[in-house]
Order: C-alpha cells, then structure tokens, then sequence
C-alpha cells in the first residue's frame, strides 16, 4: 500500500472544492493528465510542476 502525501491531500481537496478535474488542471498547466497525475501523487519529482500547481490552486509552495 502506498503512502498518501500531505501535498496530494491537499491538491485533490482543492480539486474537489473548486470542482476542478485533474485533466482541466493539466491543461491550465499545459502538461499531460499523466504527467499531471505523477507530480501529484508524488512518482515524479518535478518541483518546477509541483510549484505551479500550487500556484494556480492558491496552496503554499511545499517542499518534497
């Protein structure tokens, strides 16, 4: 079983409060759902992506 981040929690809560799906996210982002999807549960280390996701959600840039 795989560890939940703290930064996935809070993206997807923000996702569902906003009613914004993943694949709208990716293409605000302009970026693939995949890739989009990997940054968020944490299987890729792109902190550049990650930034802007907290960026555009309005959520404090978070380390790791």
């Amino acid at each position: 079983m795989r560890e939940i981040s703290n930064f996935e929690v809070n993206v997807k809560m923000e996702l569902l409060k906003r009613k914004i799906t993943i694949t709208s996210l990716a293409n605000k982002l302009g970026i693939s759902v995949a890739y989009c999807s990997d940054v968020i549960r944490g299987n890729r280390s792109a902190t550049h992506i990650r930034e802007k996701i907290c960026k555009e959600l309005n959520l404090p840039i978070e380390e790791g």
